[in-house]
């Protein structure tokens, strides 16, 4: 009975924190007293990890990762560092994998994602409606009953990239795949949210064939990409964003966003730098600005320490480098928006408490 208790641990805290997460945008609960019980869940099971196992570097460890998370909350009013964190040290204390993470993620994606446009359609759920010109036409925008038209997509992200690493075969995968594209493509038609469906198809499409790729080349691109990515939005931002060319406006003037912070704003070491009505719909912009340089660096070390254990896996690989390109156009580390942030904060706890994982099938 007590090693069935440790085994749910993990997939208890991530089935509340994802609910919270959605229950907070259909304005039913307060999310600070759900994650604030869920903090607190957290620090009970590190005190059974003290007893159980005396091993002070590791608990010294455990601890600091949460009071880093508690900080960011504190300082930055968001829960996207404390809330993988809590996740993923719940998760080390079961018997669990990447493998089984993924399934739970993804399934209680699935549900949530489901319930949220059916919630819609019953009146339950108020939408964010937007309207859009193009063309001199007015495209009506429809959120699904999300808080953004834009993310609809986003949360869609754990459900496609979820799918494609759950799937043990090749022919699984194109049977997914040919299911999956003509629903994005409805959820297209609806939100009007381009790069979210084109993104999304592209993944779909490529994902078939990225198993051809050797571990050593995915292991130079998930060095190359990230830096590929930065180089490709200053480039978008220093030659389009003057705004006024086709680029910008396929791009909904994110280059003109974005060269406005490059240009009139200087990155501080705690960040904080949010303009009202300036949106930064790039993840690593709004890594330097709002995080700032110390998370910034911070991450950054973080990531290449983990890149040899994720090369480890094929299939987190191709999330890994597809997440990174979806990050030039959208904000898509946010906790409910994909699961490798989790993953990776496991995989860093599991190496420091238990030794390196065996990748387990």
């Amino acid at each position: 009975m007590k090693n069935q208790f440790k085994i749910n641990i993990g997939t208890v805290v991530l089935i509340l924190t994802i609910a919270s997460d959605y229950l907070t945008m259909w304005q039913v609960v307060d999310y600070k007293l759900i994650y604030a019980l869920l903090f607190l869940a957290v620090i009970i099971f590190l005190v059974n990890f003290w007893f159980e196992k005396r091993e002070v570097k590791s608990f010294l460890m455990l601890l600091c990762l949460l009071l880093l998370g508690a900080w960011t909350v504190i300082f930055f009013s968001t829960q996207d560092y404390i809330l993988p964190i809590m996740i993923a040290i719940s998760y080390s204390f079961t018997d669990y994998n990447v493998k089984k993470i993924i399934r739970d993620f993804t399934t209680t994606s699935i549900i949530f994602f489901v319930m949220t446009i059916a919630l819609h359609y019953l009146g339950v759920i108020k939408g964010n409606e937007i309207l859009r010109e193009v063309d001199s036409i007015i495209v009506y925008r429809d959120s699904l009953g999300f808080d953004h038209v834009n993310s609809v997509f986003r949360h869609l992200i754990p459900i496609v990239t979820g799918i494609f690493y759950l799937t043990s075969t090749r022919r699984m995968l194109i049977i997914y795949t040919a299911i999956e594209l003509p629903i994005i493509f409805v959820l297209y038609l609806k939100t009007d949210s381009r790069t979210g469906f084109l993104l999304s198809a592209l993944f779909l499409v490529l994902s078939i064939f990225m198993k051809e790729i050797s571990a050593s080349v995915l292991r130079k691109l998930l060095y190359l990409i990230p830096i590929g990515a930065i180089a490709l939005t200053l480039f978008l931002s220093y030659k389009f964003g003057l705004g006024g060319n086709f680029i910008d406006t396929s791009l909904s003037h994110r280059p003109m966003f974005w060269l406005k912070y490059l240009t009139e704003y200087k990155p501080t070491i705690l960040g904080n730098i949010s303009p009202l009505n300036m949106p930064l719909d790039n993840v690593y912009l709004n890594l330097v600005y709002w995080r700032g340089l110390l998370i910034s660096l911070l991450t950054v070390v973080f990531y290449i320490r983990l890149v040899p254990s994720i090369s480890k896996d094929w299939k987190l690989s191709v999330v890994a480098q597809f997440l990174f390109i979806y990050g030039i156009f959208e904000f898509v580390f946010f906790f409910s928006n994909n699961f490798l942030v989790v993953v990776m904060i496991y995989l860093f706890v599991r190496k420091k408490t238990q030794g390196d994982l065996r990748w387990k099938k």
